[in-house]
């Protein structure tokens, strides 16, 4: 009897930790990295006169993360103080929308955190306090802002059918890490932002219009037969014994306009950045379907 009042109190442990640990998943929306270690499109070019200028280790190294010492081109002359957090960008000029090729913006790419650690007249020294795929010299250094994640909402049913509601949409633009393909927790940017009401928190449905491309085409495919001449003489049998194809998906297509038919929701994403024409956000489910870069959003 003491043995099993022992098991069964592990098995209640283990349960109230797995119990806590999903509270907890469901509460926390996204991750450091997708905030602080996403990529953003502002309105504007981000000022560049503050920068990581040179580093120690610059002979032998090309990326510096964390605990490595770089150095600014500013220092307690332009009010810069030891303990002072830093964020370091990486701009990398503008930014075109890739399917309608206007100019949304300048892309500036997050890459670290840095500490002040000691402060000349001119110049300061600082160590990489956090990264995601390294410090580099050039980078831009701007005061760190700490970012308030986005409340989770509670998890509900997803309907991949569902109809549109008519409000805001727009296209997802551009995936970190070059991805195409999406699943839950990529940090995102999307081509609608603040001049047009999104706010941070703002949740969109991930969805594909019917006829809409895929990243590949495996196939033309084709439908319809036509009567085939093919065969030999002796054991073709009928004209309809051996058929093939006659029209391919394209000419139906012409016929009847994709746009008409329903759309497949894919997924869900939640804005954690609002800039003036774009807004950084993350995946946070997909369903119904892999969702892409290229696909269309809808403000829900």
């Amino acid at each position: 009897m003491k043995l099993k009042s022992i098991l069964f109190a592990a098995l209640l442990l283990c349960f109230s930790r797995a119990s806590a640990q999903e509270a907890g998943t469901a509460k926390t929306i996204v991750k450091a990295d997708a905030i602080y270690y996403g990529a953003f499109v502002s309105e504007n070019p981000i000022p560049s006169d503050t920068q990581i200028v040179a580093s120690p280790l610059e002979p032998f190294r090309r990326y510096y993360t964390q605990g490595q010492i770089v150095y600014l081109n500013k220092g307690q002359s332009q009010g810069i103080k030891v303990g002072d957090l830093y964020q370091t960008l990486r701009s990398l000029g503008v930014f075109k929308h890739p399917f309608k090729k206007a100019k949304l913006g300048y892309y500036n790419e997050q890459t670290g955190i840095i500490r002040i650690i000691s402060v000349q007249d001119t110049s300061a020294t600082a160590e990489v306090y956090d990264t995601y795929n390294g410090v580099m010299l050039g980078d831009i250094v701007v005061p760190f802002q700490k970012l308030t994640p986005p409340e989770a909402r509670p998890y509900g049913k997803f309907d991949p059918m569902a109809i549109s509601t008519g409000k805001l949409t727009g296209q997802i633009v551009w995936a970190r890490d070059s991805r195409e393909q999406l699943s839950t927790g990529d940090v995102v940017i999307v081509d609608v932002g603040e001049r047009v009401g999104v706010k941070l928190g703002d949740y969109f449905t991930i969805y594909r219009e019917q006829g809409s491309d895929g990243i590949l085409n495996y196939a033309d495919f084709e439908f319809g037969m036509r009567r085939s001449t093919g065969g030999s003489l002796r054991f073709r049998g009928s004209e309809f014994a051996i058929d093939r194809p006659v029209e391919g998906r394209d000419v139906l297509r012409r016929r009847y306009d994709s746009s008409t038919m329903p759309r497949t929701n894919v997924g869900e994403l939640v804005i954690i950045r609002v800039e003036g024409t774009t807004a950084t956000g993350v995946v946070v489910r997909t369903q119904g379907g892999e969702a892409f870069v290229g696909d269309k959003i809808e403000l829900q």
